[in-house]
């Protein structure tokens, strides 16, 4: 029975923190609307609990449009939160502690309780940021260790790593897809009924170069540039693993949580004039703070437009598909897995049992379909003996 309501709990879950598209949310609902009728199900629970299974669903999807992870999928800085501990968290701020207000307090003294309160948390928060610029990150690798927070280099550096996974083709001078159909990892102790029910969707991932006010960018229909700050792992492989710190959100830069507002002047404190043998040198004056507002303004500007990039990754991208007639397959991809790939773009929403039934019609000439299962796909993969009849052009070298 616990091991029933915790699929169904994360059945709901996910539609409110996984599915990405209009389709796959009402491919979940009606799939949980049937696996309520099952007839294990129905031994294992009441018609009054299945029924308020029901009416609990009828009540999130009369609030799709608040609830569905479908419409926060471009939210921007919003971290994939799923709950409002932001706000609890400023509740409990002003309602507890030293500098806690409550209904017998006069007007005069719950605003300056209010106003202490916050001048604490500040300064409190800058003296950590204080800490993290004299932080050195030995667990990183990464280019941008030594500017990013902890956290975000942890971000970056997963991301790096797990775009290793996926498969790439460029269709075009400036379209990109980027797949990976590896099956779900539940967890030794999640492989039986009922977790085997649960909805699973394979995705590929589409991207696009494009250009705005000179500035060029590259933007991902996964939406996790927008919602948590760094590149995610479809742009990394299109980039093969090439990244830098414009392209970071400036709230994950140190020296953002550390300098933001100040009037701290790098170079010169002052401008000064210098006459010397007839010549005139000005030296300007660069406020940090400004810097950082400039930083902050250009993430406003792109916002919407992607992932900011050079000029020379750019160029790179667009030069690799020129003079070709067909997509650019990078390597470690298989013309099968890309014809498996195009075949799952053209449905709304792609099931496992559809992938399945999509797997068994093509053509590998290697296993039958009753053989063809998703381990013995990627297996396959994993040895390249399912390239025939292609040419694989490598990445070119740096």
């Amino acid at each position: 029975m616990y091991i029933l309501g915790k699929c169904i709990f994360t059945w709901l879950s996910r539609q409110c923190s996984e599915v990405e598209t209009k389709d796959e949310y009402d491919e979940s609902y009606h799939s949980l609307k049937t696996f309520l009728t099952n007839r294990r199900t129905c031994r294992d629970l009441s018609q009054a609990c299945r029924q308020a299974v029901v009416e609990l669903q009828e009540n999130l999807r009369s609030k799709e449009s608040k609830l569905g992870n479908h419409f926060r999928l471009f939210l921007r800085n919003c971290m994939d939160a799923m709950t409002t501990s932001p706000v609890e968290s400023c509740n409990h701020s002003v309602k507890h502690g030293s500098f806690a207000v409550h209904s017998n307090m006069n007007l005069d003294m719950t605003c300056a309780k209010i106003l202490d309160g916050a001048n604490m948390r500040i300064q409190r928060r800058r003296n950590l940021a204080e800490v993290e610029m004299a932080k050195f990150n030995h667990a990183s690798r990464g280019i941008t260790k030594d500017v990013l927070i902890t956290k975000g280099q942890r971000l970056v550096d997963q991301e790096h790593d797990d775009r290793l996974k996926y498969c790439c083709v460029q269709l075009n001078a400036e379209s990109f897809i980027v797949w990976n159909f590896e099956k779900e990892n539940l967890g030794d102790t999640n492989q039986g009924w009922p977790w085997t029910k649960l909805p699973r969707f394979h995705r590929v991932r589409k991207l696009v170069l494009h250009s705005h006010l000179g500035k060029h960018y590259i933007k991902c229909s996964c939406g996790f540039r927008e919602r948590v700050g760094i590149p995610c792992r479809h742009m990394l492989c299109v980039l093969d693993g090439e990244i830098d710190i414009n392209m970071m959100d400036v709230r994950l830069w140190k020296a953002f949580h550390k300098h933001y507002g100040e009037e701290s002047k790098i170079g010169e404190i002052v401008t000064i004039r210098h006459i010397h043998f007839y010549q005139i040198i000005l030296i300007n004056i660069a406020i940090l703070g400004d810097l950082l507002y400039s930083a902050q303004q250009a993430c406003f500007d792109a916002e919407k437009l992607g992932c900011p990039m050079s000029q020379e990754l750019y160029s790179s991208l667009i030069d690799n598909f020129q003079e070709r007639t067909t997509p650019y397959i990078y390597e470690g991809t298989s013309e099968n897995g890309f014809n498996l790939a195009m075949k799952v773009m053209q449905l709304d929403c792609c099931t496992e049992s559809q992938f399945n039934d999509l797997c068994a019609s093509l053509d590998f000439d290697l296993l039958s379909s009753e053989e063809l299962t998703l381990e013995t796909i990627k297996q396959i993969k994993e040895a390249n003996i399912i390239v025939q009849k292609i040419v694989i052009y490598p990445k070119k070298q740096k």
